[in-house]
C-alpha cells in the first residue's frame, strides 16, 4: 500500500487498503490520519465515504467511542461540510448528536433533513426526519403537542410510515385520547406489518381500552409468538 501510495497519494484503493489494514491492526493514531486522507480525496464517491464511517460505528463499543469520539465526530463534520447532499452522511451526523443526548442539535439536524427532502421531493426522507423529530419532541422533551403536529406532518408526507404510525397511536392511547383514530393508525400498521409483535401489542392494547377484549386477544397471542422473548 505505502508503495501505491508513494506511486499516486491519492489513489483510493489503496487508501482505503491501508486504512483497513491499520485498524485490523489496531493502529488507531495512523488509521484515523489516514482515514481523513481518504474523505479528504475528492476522487471517491461521497456514499464510499459515508458508509465506510457508518461501519465503523456499527462495531465499536462505548469504551472506543470514549477515548476516539472526538475525533470521528471531527471526521463525521469533515465529510458533512464535503458532501451535504450525501444523505446517510446526514444521518449519521444525526446518529452523533443522538450519542450527545443533545437534542436541540438532533432537532436542528432533523430540519436540515427535512428541508433537503422538500427541496429533493423525497417523501420517503422527509417522513424520516420528521418521524425522529416527532419522537424526540414527545419521549425527550416532553412536548406532547409539537409531537403530534410533527407526526401529522409526517403522516402527510409518507402516510405508511408504520414508526410514525405506532408511536402516535400509543402515545394517544397513554393518554386515552383520540382512541378511535390511534385504532385507525395502528390497524394500519399491522396491516402493512403482519408479524411485528410492537405493532400487534399495541392494537391489541387499544382494541382492549375500546372494550374489545375478545378481538384483542389473537393480536395479543400473535405478538407473544414473535416477541415473547421481550
Amino acid at each position: 500500500y505505502d508503495q501505491a501510495l508513494e506511486m499516486d497519494p491519492e489513489y483510493a484503493p489503496a487508501q482505503l487498503g491501508r486504512v483497513e489494514l491499520l485498524r485490523r491492526m489496531g493502529n488507531f493514531v495512523p488509521f484515523f490520519s489516514g482515514l481523513e486522507d481518504f474523505i479528504r480525496n475528492e476522487a471517491v464517491r461521497p456514499e464510499i465515504k459515508s458508509n465506510y464511517l457508518t461501519v465503523m460505528m456499527d462495531n465499536i463499543d462505548s469504551p472506543f467511542f470514549w477515548v476516539w469520539g472526538d475525533t470521528i465526530n471531527r471526521l463525521v463534520d469533515l465529510d458533512l461540510e464535503m458532501h451535504p447532499e450525501d444523505y446517510d452522511i446526514q444521518m449519521l451526523k444525526l446518529r452523533m448528536c443522538y450519542i450527545k443526548q443533545d437534542w436541540q442539535a438532533v432537532l436542528d439536524q432533523c430540519m436540515r433533513m427535512a428541508e433537503m427532502a422538500r427541496a429533493e421531493g423525497n417523501k420517503e426522507h422527509l417522513g424520516e426526519a420528521l418521524s425522529i423529530a416527532g419522537d424526540v419532541w414527545y419521549q425527550q422533551l416532553q412536548d406532547k403537542k409539537k409531537a403530534y403536529e410533527t407526526y401529522e406532518e409526517a403522516l402527510k408526507a409518507d402516510p405508511d410510515r408504520t414508526s410514525v404510525l405506532n408511536n402516535y397511536a400509543y402515545y394517544l392511547c397513554l393518554e386515552g385520547k383520540s382512541l378511535r383514530k390511534a385504532l385507525k393508525m395502528s390497524r394500519r400498521t399491522v396491516e402493512l406489518e403482519p408479524d411485528n409483535a410492537t405493532y400487534l401489542d399495541t392494537y391489541g392494547w387499544l382494541l382492549y381500552l375500546l372494550k374489545r377484549p375478545k378481538e384483542a386477544k389473537p393480536y395479543f397471542k400473535h405478538a407473544m409468538l414473535y416477541g415473547g422473548k421481550d
